[in-house]
C-alpha cells in the first residue's frame, strides 16, 4: 500500500480515512490516479486541493458512511468502481450490520488496490450478465429455510460471484473459525484474495491453452471432481501438505492450490511494496545488498528474496512484542514455483508491479458446489 499524505497539510493520511486528522479537510480516493485526495466545495461537486478534475462522492457514502471512493463529476454513476461490485448487503437496519459490511469494504477495497495497481481486468456483473465479478455479503440468520432447516452461508466463488459470510467480519468469529479450523492465518482480507484468485483462473487461464497447460503442470489437473476432493481434504487431510503447497487447503484441489498461491502472492507482494514505501529495506543475507522491490521486482526471484529477510524480521518483532508470528510459513521449493508462474501471468495481464512510487503532496459448474 503506498503512503498518502494530505495535499494541504502534509499530515501523513491511510486508505481508509474519509478526513485529515490534523486540518480537517475531507479526503476521498480516486481509483483512477490511485491517490487519496484533499477535497474542497466545487459547487455541487468537490475538487481536489491541486488539479482541476472534479469529483462527487460514492453514493454510499452518505448512505452508510461505509466508502471514501470517489466518483468523476460528470459519471452517470451513483456508486463507486468498488461499490458497484457489491451486490447484495446484510439487513442495514441493524447496527451490527452496519460495522460488519464496513469492515468488509474496508478489505475488499484494499484488494481491489491491489488489483487496480497491477491493471488486472476487472469486470463487473451490471457489465458482464454471465460471468462479470460481484459480491454478496450475507448472514445465515437472513437465508431462506430448506427442508425446515435454515441454509448456511458458504463463503465461496460461482462463475465471478464472490459470497462472503459477514459473520466473518466479526474479530470475536473469525478468531473462533481460527482455532476450530486450525488456520491460524485466517482473515477477511485473505478471504477476499483467496476467492479472487478463482475468479482470475476463469479470466486468466480457463481459455488460455499455454497458461493451462503450464498450470497444469505446477497444480495439477483441475477436472480431478470438486466436491469429492473436498470431502476428501476434511475426512482425511494430505499429512505432509508443507512439503508441496503453501497451507493444508491448497492440497485439497488444484482449484484450491491456485487460489491459496494466489491469495499468498498478493500478501507479499503488497507486504513487500508497503515495506519499500516506509523504506523499511531489509538487507539481502544472500548478496549483502538492499533490495528496493519499488525499481527491482521484474523476476519473483527478488520479490522472494527480499521477502524472506523482511518476513524474518517481522517474525522476530512480533515475538520481541510476546505475540503471535505474522507469517508462520516456510514455502516449499514446489509453492516458490507456483508464485513464480502467478508473477509471470500478471505480469502479462497488466502492465507493472504493485506501485511503491511516492504519491505527490476456477469453474464449478459441473461440480458439486462452488469454489471455496
Amino acid at each position: 500500500m503506498k503512503i498518502f499524505s494530505c495535499q494541504n497539510c502534509q499530515t501523513t493520511t491511510f486508505f481508509e480515512n474519509r478526513s485529515c486528522t490534523t486540518c480537517g479537510y475531507q479526503l476521498g480516493f480516486d481509483p483512477a490516479s490511485l491517490n487519496l485526495l484533499s477535497l474542497s466545495t466545487a459547487g455541487a461537486n468537490l475538487k481536489p486541493v491541486s488539479g482541476e478534475q472534479e469529483y462527487r462522492l460514492c453514493g454510499n457514502h452518505s448512505m452508510y458512511d461505509a466508502c471514501n471512493w470517489l466518483i468523476p463529476a460528470d459519471s452517470a454513476d451513483t456508486l463507486c468502481q468498488a461499490c458497484e461490485l457489491t451486490r447484495t448487503l446484510p439487513l442495514m437496519s441493524d447496527p451490527a450490520n452496519l460495522e460488519r459490511v464496513r469492515r468488509l469494504e474496508d478489505a475488499k477495497r484494499r484488494m481491489l488496490f491491489s488489483l487496480l495497481d497491477l491493471q488486472l481486468p476487472i469486470v463487473s456483473r451490471t457489465t458482464d450478465a454471465e460471468a462479470g465479478l460481484c459480491f454478496d455479503f450475507k448472514l445465515d440468520s437472513e437465508e431462506p429455510f430448506v427442508k425446515g432447516k435454515q441454509a448456511a452461508v458458504l463463503t465461496g466463488h460461482d462463475h465471478g460471484i464472490i459470497t462472503i459470510n459477514a459473520l466473518e467480519a466479526d474479530p470475536d468469529e473469525i478468531e473462533r473459525r481460527k482455532a476450530n479450523m486450525g488456520e491460524h492465518y485466517r482473515s477477511l482480507l485473505g478471504h477476499f484474495r483467496h476467492e479472487i484468485g478463482h475468479y482470475y483462473w476463469d479470466v486468466l487461464i480457463k481459455d488460455n491453452p499455454q497458461r493451462l497447460a503450464r498450470c497444469r503442470e505446477l497444480f495439477g489437473d483441475e477436472t480431478l471432481d470438486y466436491g469429492e476432493a473436498l470431502k476428501k481434504h476434511y475426512s482425511d487431510p494430505v499429512q505432509d501438505w508443507s512439503q508441496q503447497f503453501i497451507s493444508s487447503y491448497a492440497s485439497s484441489h488444484p482449484w484450491e492450490d491456485w487460489a491459496e498461491s494466489w491469495a499468498h502472492y498478493l500478501h507479499i507482494i503488497d507486504t513487500v511494496a508497503t515495506a519499500s514505501e516506509y523504506e523499511v529495506h531489509a538487507l539481502n543475507q544472500i548478496s549483502g545488498k538492499k533490495v528496493d522491490v519499488g525499481a527491482d521486482a521484474k523476476t519473483f526471484a527478488v520479490i522472494h528474496d527480499h521477502w524472506v529477510t523482511l518476513s524474518t524480521a517481522l517474525n522476530s518483532m512480533n515475538r520481541s512484542m510476546g505475540i503471535n508470528d505474522p507469517y508462520p510459513f516456510a514455502m516449499p521449493t514446489s509453492a516458490i514455483a507456483k508464485l513464480e508462474f502467478i508473477h509471470s501471468v500478471i505480469s502479462e495481464a497488466g502492465r507493472r508491479p504493485l506501485s511503491s512510487s511516492k504519491p505527490a503532496t476456477g469453474r464449478a459448474s459441473s461440480q458439486a458446489q462452488a469454489q471455496g
